[in-house]
Parts: structure tokens; C-alpha cells; sequence
């Protein structure tokens, strides 16, 4: 996976932040990292991005249309006319602290969760499209959840969380099934239950497996796209376990 271009989502903190460093440790890979506000990244990402001349940001509030509408042009800026993507790690996402139940779920919750974790990965998806046609490689990686499965479905209060996740899945399934023939290998990822602001508050009893470190969920993914092929297209794939699982 050296001497990639990727654009990733949700750089600023987390595993997005995790996976902009230990790509970015290749200098042969070129990293654009979307971030809420371009002019206050996190203390960590600032100063990664002065250590590494190979990290390039761009403005992306995943709730603003401008802001979207405005990658092709931020990519031409930075990579020039020419420009190839080769991997979307859309990683950014919110949740909703999973609760409280759907019986006292009201719209803003909705709407912000479907937004965000349903609408922004695939609207952003689509002006990245034409970047990534041009790609060799043609890869479009999803962070989801396994709270969005509904076959797999977890008897534990997600409200609108887990809709926006299986929403996104839907999305995912259909765009693999639209540009398989072109070559391209998409796909869902579960991270596992990571330790990060989204999780803080979540029991890990809950779950069948233990929390796991940030740094340690990017570098299972990493590991997992120096393996990906057609085989993986379509696909939900749990990280932390290395594994198929059931949309």
C-alpha cells in the first residue's frame, strides 16, 4: 500500500487521527485529511502536519453542502489537474451517547445522526468519485458499527445511532453492487470498540470483546488494506477481529 493518495475524513482526533499518522509515516503515501475547521486542527494533528510535509488539510464540515461541494476544487489546489485518489477512509461520524430510547428520540437527533453518519460519507463520496476512476486502485473504506447490523442486531439501546449506521451500510452495499465493474472494492468496517470521546461512556461489558486502544484499531486497519481485493468488495468487515460479519 505504499506511494497511495488517500482522503480520510475525521482526521483531527480518534482513529482518524491514528490512521493520518501511521500512513503518513510512508513518505511515498500522500494524505488528504479533511477536518471540521481548517484553521484549528487539534494541537496533535498541527503538529503531525508540521513534522510531515506529506499531510495536506482540507475544509470539510460534513454538515455544510458548500464545504462538499468544494473538494474537487480543494483536491485540484493541492494534487493539481491531474489528480488521483486512490483510498476514502470516511471514517468521521457522531453518535448519540446511545440513548435515549426510540420511544423519546426526537428529530434533531435524527436528523444529526442520519446527516452526518448516513448522508456526509456517501455526498462526500460522490465528488471524490471522479478522482478516484482514475485510480489503479479504487478503494472506498466505510467506518460503521456493528450496532448498525440488523441481522447481527445487539439488544442494547442505540436509537437513532444504530439507524444511521445500517442506513449507511445500505449505501455501502449499493455502491459495491453500482462500480463493481469498474473495479472498485468497497466495503464496511466495524473498528471494534475503541477508546475514544465517542466511547468513554460506553460499558464494554456490553459487548463480546474488550475496548481497544486507538492506536491499535488504525494499525488493524492498516494491516487490513494491504489485503484488500475484489474479494472484499461488498463486504462488512469486523477489524478487531478480522472477520466477515452480517449486514
Amino acid at each position: 500500500m505504499t506511494g497511495k493518495t488517500y482522503f480520510i475524513t475525521g482526521g483531527n482526533r480518534g482513529i482518524g487521527y491514528q490512521l493520518t499518522s501511521q500512513l503518513s509515516s510512508d513518505p511515498s503515501n500522500t494524505l488528504l485529511v479533511a477536518i471540521r475547521d481548517i484553521k484549528t486542527p487539534s494541537v496533535q494533528l498541527s503538529q503531525l502536519v508540521k513534522e510531515k510535509s506529506n499531510i495536506k488539510l482540507v475544509q470539510l464540515e460534513l454538515t455544510s453542502q458548500k464545504d462538499i461541494d468544494s473538494i474537487p476544487a480543494q483536491i485540484t489546489e493541492i494534487l493539481g489537474q491531474d489528480a488521483v485518489i486512490d483510498v476514502f477512509l470516511a471514517n468521521a461520524g457522531i453518535d448519540s451517547r446511545t440513548g435515549p430510547t426510540l420511544t423519546a428520540t426526537d428529530a434533531s437527533k435524527w436528523e444529526s445522526l442520519y446527516k452526518i453518519n448516513s448522508l456526509a460519507p456517501i455526498l462526500t463520496f460522490q465528488k471524490l468519485y471522479p478522482f478516484l476512476q482514475k485510480s489503479k486502485t479504487k478503494q472506498a473504506i466505510f467506518t460503521s458499527s456493528l450496532l448498525g447490523s440488523i441481522a447481527g442486531y445487539i439488544p442494547f439501546h442505540t436509537s437513532s445511532y444504530g439507524q444511521s449506521k445500517a442506513a449507511l451500510n445500505y449505501s455501502v452495499k449499493a455502491l459495491s453492487e453500482e462500480l463493481k465493474d469498474q473495479g472498485f472494492v468497497i466495503l464496511s468496517i466495524h473498528p471494534g470498540l475503541v477508546a475514544t470521546d465517542m466511547t468513554k461512556n460506553l460499558s464494554s461489558d456490553l459487548f463480546a470483546f474488550p475496548m481497544i486502544s486507538d492506536v491499535k484499531a488504525a494499525e488493524k486497519q492498516v494491516a487490513l488494506f494491504k489485503k484488500l481485493d475484489s474479494g472484499f468488495n461488498g463486504k462488512f468487515w469486523d477489524v478487531d477481529s478480522d472477520k466477515e460479519y452480517v449486514f
